[in-house]
């Protein structure tokens, strides 16, 4: 076998794609968006001349922890409507928990002619009921 003129190939195996649930994709973007709300709020008591629009401002009844640990989707995705859809979530701070509603809205945007699916979360804070 004349091994001067032939090419070794060599098989590569790519590494599986790792994909996550649509459940998993939304939990990443709320707890990035509440890390988010959380370094705001912040942000405006250290400097309370910087103005700041938060939704919501008290969504959080804690006012002293800044570091979110987790957080859990506790119920059902409730679809609202056509775009919206509504997850009641467990937020868990270094030394509380709250609960909140969160609201996941998706749009389909083209942007080149390529359709490109959008995705807003807000939040709002669970009603109590009086007696």
């Amino acid at each position: 076998m004349n091994t001067e003129n032939s090419e070794a190939f060599e098989i590569l195996e790519e590494e599986p794609t790792p994909y996550l649930s649509k459940t998993e994709a939304y939990s990443i973007l709320i707890q990035q968006k509440l890390q988010e709300y959380l370094d705001k709020a912040v942000l405006m008591k250290t400097n309370p001349g910087f103005n700041i629009e938060t939704e919501g401002y008290k969504l959080l009844s804690n006012k002293h922890s800044t570091k979110l640990k987790r957080i859990e989707l506790i119920s059902p995705f409730e679809i609202v409507s056509d775009s919206v859809k509504k997850v009641v979530t467990k937020v868990v701070l270094e030394h509380q928990t709250d609960t909140i509603i969160t609201y996941i809205k998706t749009s389909v945007i083209k942007i080149d002619g390529e359709e490109l699916l959008s995705t807003k979360i807000s939040f709002d804070t669970i009603q109590k009921k009086q007696s």
